[in-house]
This record gives structure tokens, C-alpha cells and sequence, in this order.
């Protein structure tokens, strides 16, 4: 657990860290990659071009690299506050994708692309 005491609880990170295990595993390159790829979906249906996206690249790669844990808290922060200036609910945003790739129609997609059998449906989040 990384959050609560209590551990009949569990916190959104836990949650996505079991999806994870189970969908893709957690090799951190590949997180890191869809973390990218995640975050410039992102940027883009909020009205990101291309070319804003290759400077602010430029612009970070420049940069004396950040402490992780500082970068973390710094990338969920500015999330978040995009979420409100776009007119999202961050938090319900979080719980409706955490539910939607845990859904059969994902799992089945992920167990295909690996020849796998079937995952199991997860249960609901209760969100």
C-alpha cells in the first residue's frame, strides 16, 4: 500500500498499480512512455499544436533536470489546475478512466495484443 493505514482502503495509486500489474506489468519504461504519450493527448485536446509541444521539450531538456519527487508533485499539481481550467472534475476524471481500462472491453484488447486468455472483470470502484 502506498497511502492508507487502513488496508481494507485503498487509494487511487494502489488501485492503478494493481491495473497496471495485471494489464502491462510495471516496467517502468513502459509507464513512463505512456505516461508521455498520456500527457501530450492531453495537452493536445486542450488546444496544444505540435509546434508548442517540440519548444517546450527544447525548453525542459535545457533545464537543470528537477528531483523526481518535486516533478511528481509538480506534474499532478498543474493537472489539476488544468482540469479546472478546462472545466473537468480531476478527481472524477481519474476514477471514470481507472474504471474504463478496467473494463472487459480493455482487458480483452490488452490479453489480444499479448495472446493471452481472458482477465476477469475487476469489480467497481464505487466512485
Amino acid at each position: 500500500m502506498t497511502g492508507n493505514s487502513d488496508p481494507k482502503i485503498k487509494n487511487f495509486q494502489d488501485r492503478a498499480v494493481e491495473w497496471s500489474a495485471e494489464a502491462d506489468g510495471l516496467d517502468d519504461s513502459v509507464v513512463l512512455y505512456r505516461f508521455i504519450e498520456a500527457s501530450i493527448e492531453v495537452a493536445r485536446a486542450a488546444g496544444a499544436t505540435p509546434d508548442q509541444c517540440h519548444h517546450l521539450v527544447d525548453l525542459v531538456w535545457d533545464r537543470k533536470t528537477v528531483v523526481l519527487k518535486q516533478g511528481i508533485g509538480a506534474t499532478t499539481l498543474s493537472l489539476a489546475l488544468l482540469a479546472e481550467t478546462l472545466g473537468q472534475d480531476y478527481d472524477m476524471a481519474r476514477w471514470e478512466e481507472l474504471r474504463r481500462v478496467r473494463g472487459r472491453h480493455i482487458l480483452n484488447k490488452i490479453d489480444t495484443k499479448r495472446g493471452l486468455t481472458l482477465h476477469k472483470v475487476q469489480p467497481d470502484l464505487g466512485v
